[in-house]
């Protein structure tokens, strides 16, 4: 658990004991280090575990794509209730444009070729608004390695993308200005070196 101490966590010296449910189902692979991440820092008192609904979203899914369970904080990202998205495939609330990757990586989790899979996933939202994710996919098999059903792990992630996509326009909008000025703009680093003139400026200087 070196992530958490990364992350500025501590690992707690105590015994902490964590429920995996159901206890039948064999527990393996990278897919389950964010649980075990959250529920030690829910135990030790470093996150509210009261609010653990509103930001971590699990789900698990049939291997046909089928919604099988989901919590609180899928339905909030999503715009669903739980009964609805239980009516509905995973197909149906992912962007057209993700899901042959997302099914890629399912098929390749079940057929043992990768443990578990990450990736950044857009969902369509009730409203028809697009909202992201963070989402980490795994496969739990039974006792003889067969293949049950999927499980995710999925982190709120569109208030991040909506963020970058506002500076990444915002920073088009000034090179627009800035390449287009009618004067001679540029831009010198501490050393004192041009690093960007726009068209005005050479014209101005001749270079």
């Amino acid at each position: 658990m070196s992530a958490l101490e990364t992350n500025g966590y501590k690992f707690p010296k105590k015994r902490i004991v964590i429920n995996m449910a159901p206890a039948d189902i064999r527990k393996e692979g990278s897919a389950y280090d964010l649980p075990l991440a959250i529920g030690i820092m829910a135990a030790s008192e470093q996150i509210k575990p009261d609010l653990l609904p509103d930001y971590v979203i699990m789900g698990e899914l049939s291997l046909d794509g089928t919604i099988q369970q989901v919590n609180a904080a899928l339905c909030a990202l999503t715009g669903y209730s739980e009964a609805e998205l239980l009516a509905r495939t995973v197909q149906d609330i992912t962007h057209p444009d993700d899901f042959a990757t997302d099914l890629e990586q399912m098929q390749r989790v079940v057929a043992g070729e990768i443990g578990a899979y990450q990736m950044e996933k857009r969902y369509i939202h009730k409203s028809g608004q697009v909202v992201s994710g963070h989402l980490s996919g795994a496969v739990v098999r039974d006792a003889f390695g067969s293949p049950l059903n999927f499980i995710g792990q999925l982190e709120n992630i569109t208030a991040r993308k909506q963020a970058e996509k506002a500076l990444q326009q915002s920073e088009e909008r000034f090179r627009t200005a800035f390449d287009d000025a009618a004067i001679g703009m540029g831009l010198v680093d501490l050393n004192g070196s041009f690093f960007r003139v726009n068209a005005a400026f050479c014209e101005l200087t001749g270079y």
